[in-house]
């Protein structure tokens, strides 16, 4: 569910909901072997908020704000399911258009706090491979260009740097 508010002429906000309901059954087949699998019934409801400006009638200014919840199938040593990763998104960005519409740059910037990312952890006793969570931040940013080239054809170029440490600083 979302919402679109006017705050002034060039102003908007979106103000939103995400709803989450993840209900699975099913058997796991390695090989010959197969396995009952169980996976846990998760139930979540995230927010999210944004705020944009009209420079002008070609350029579009951005922040935004988002609730992260992000179901996981990997297991921990004994094979559980690990617990969904949760944290949260911030962004501001740049939007243009170009050349009578057919060419369109942006560029953005952001930072994700995730906690419990699924990490890979190693073997366990059973010879699987097992993970463990780790938080993690993310902060980078983002610029591509892109429009049409000919009547049938369009490109899109773009460059993401991206940095990952984990939450006490090192790399992740």
């Amino acid at each position: 569910a979302a919402s679109r508010l006017e705050v002034a002429d060039t102003v908007h906000a979106v103000v939103g909901l995400n709803a989450i309901k993840l209900e699975r059954e099913g058997s796991s087949i390695y090989g010959a072997v197969s396995t009952s699998t169980h996976y846990p019934d998760l139930e979540e409801v995230s927010p999210y908020a944004g705020l944009t400006w009209d420079v002008t009638e070609d350029v579009v200014t951005y922040v935004s704000y988002s609730d992260i919840f992000q179901n996981q199938d990997e297991g921990d040593f004994n094979g559980d399911y690990l617990d969904p990763m949760k944290g949260v998104n911030y962004e501001a960005g740049l939007k243009a258009e170009l050349l009578d519409d057919r060419l369109l740059a942006t560029f953005a910037v952001f930072k994700a706090i995730q906690e419990g990312v699924a990490t890979y952890g190693g073997i366990n006793d059973n010879g699987q491979s097992y993970y463990v969570p780790t938080d993690v931040n993310s902060v980078g940013y983002e610029a591509e260009i892109g429009g049409e080239v000919t009547d049938n054809s369009n490109l899109v170029v773009g460059f993401v740097r991206l940095k990952v440490t984990a939450a006490d600083g090192n790399n992740a």
